[in-house]
């Protein structure tokens, strides 16, 4: 167990994303105001060959009209983008396995800018790829592990 909490033997292949068509891009976040709504949104349109998976609760409001247009557009797509709900403690890990790579796409704001750090260590004891925004600070401290966009 590292020191952020994540148990990284835990991680085997769950199949918590069998029946989406790969590749699977996957987001697991409180999927709310701390994100920035634009990317994910952008990212969609621009890869129609890609299986988009979001994990987390969604009953939040957002801060923002574009911001939750966004959202909405996201959560109302068919097909290849899949909102699965809010996931207990813990279990997000099986879903970081089950992705083809992570995305953060997290505010570039302050106090948001740094994610989910649990999150962020999720993914990485998965061993899958992350993408995140630069001005995410939290991830940027253990370069060059990452590659930023």
């Amino acid at each position: 167990m590292d020191r952020t909490g994540v148990r990284a033997g835990r991680f085997g292949d769950s199949g918590a994303a069998s029946n989406v068509p790969r590749p699977v891009i996957g987001v697991i976040a409180n999927l709310a105001g701390n994100m920035d709504w634009e990317i994910p949104a952008e990212v969609v349109q621009r890869t129609p060959d890609f299986s988009w998976v979001f994990v987390g609760p969604t009953e939040m409001r957002i801060r923002g009209r574009q911001q939750s247009r966004k959202r909405e557009w996201l959560k109302n797509r068919s097909g290849r983008v899949k909102f699965i709900g809010p996931k207990p403690y813990g279990k997000p890990y099986e879903y970081a396995r089950a992705f083809d790579a992570a995305v953060l796409p997290y505010c570039r704001k302050k106090p948001d800018f740094s994610g989910s750090a649990t999150r962020f260590y999720e993914h990485l004891a998965a061993g899958r790829p992350m993408i995140a925004p630069r001005g995410v600070e939290g991830p940027w401290r253990l370069e060059p592990l990452l590659t930023g966009c």
